[in-house]
């Protein structure tokens, strides 16, 4: 389990940047 943290923290982290770029994409193209 503990070997498998840091990928889980990589995936989160891509998650969180993919979903970011999307918010601030939908919000750019609102504005």
């Amino acid at each position: 389990m503990s070997v498998a943290l840091p990928f889980v923290i990589l995936y989160l982290r891509d998650i969180w940047f993919r979903y970011r770029l999307k918010v601030d994409d939908n919000s750019a193209h609102n504005s």
